[in-house]
């Protein structure tokens, strides 16, 4: 019988979201988020290539595993390689009773993969950047083209013909620019400039006012995530 090897994928989602077309969406925006399945995906293949040159040829589980009791994803498949909060106890439960590699088969796998370990990546090599130089647009979630306008209510993207709602685009927006600049106070000015006007004033101040918390005067207001 093959062994098995568990690739484990741990999400510490909070919050609602739904499940449809393959692809997983926030439920209070429908801003679709990067797919942990495709990412586990990503994993296993590599894992399995770098196994397979040690000569190593066992069956790879992939899973991931939902761990904060606070996340809740509506239209989930039932047969899929989910595991959610209340069902991680039973998960490893079963796990245990499982038959595991003997010690010398294990320790050779272990002994491949840390000969494949590095400890310096190019997340250590963060390049410089400010805001003044950053590209202005709101960017494509999919290929990070710049968004046109495709109607009142959606961007479009010209590469990838990616379409995305006009809210959840500035909602993506902003946040990722608070988590670049923390220290900018978010202005509409500031995320109309952002945009490079594709959107107007009046909807990125609708958005702001609806999704952040408005501090300060009219005139000198900003918008926090808190």
């Amino acid at each position: 019988m093959q062994d098995t090897i568990y690739l484990l994928e741990l999400k510490n989602y909070y919050g609602d979201y739904i499940y449809k077309n393959g692809d997983f969406y926030l439920n209070h925006t429908n801003t679709r988020i990067r797919n942990p399945l495709h990412q586990l995906q990503r994993a296993e293949d590599l894992l399995r290539e770098t196994l397979h040159e040690h000569a190593f040829y066992p069956h790879i589980q992939s899973i991931v595993v939902f761990v904060n009791p606070e996340f809740f994803l509506y239209q989930a498949p039932i047969q899929s390689n989910m595991i959610f909060p209340a069902q991680i106890k039973k998960f490893l439960f079963q796990l245990s009773k499982k038959n595991s590699y003997s010690s010398v088969q294990m320790n050779a796998m272990i002994k491949a993969l840390e000969n494949e370990h590095t400890d310096e990546t190019n997340f250590d090599h963060v390049p410089n950047y400010t805001y003044e130089n950053i590209k202005k647009g709101f960017l494509c979630q999919k290929c990070s083209a710049v968004l046109q306008r495709a109607n009142q209510k959606r961007m479009g993207c010209s590469r990838c013909y990616q379409q995305e709602e006009v809210v959840s685009v500035v909602l993506r927006s902003t946040l990722e620019l608070h988590i670049l600049f923390t220290e900018l106070k978010i202005t509409t000015a500031l995320i109309y400039e952002l945009g490079g006007g594709t959107v107007s004033i009046k909807v990125i101040r609708k958005v702001l006012r609806r999704f952040l918390q408005m501090k300060g005067s009219k005139k000198g207001s900003y918008y926090t995530f808190d």
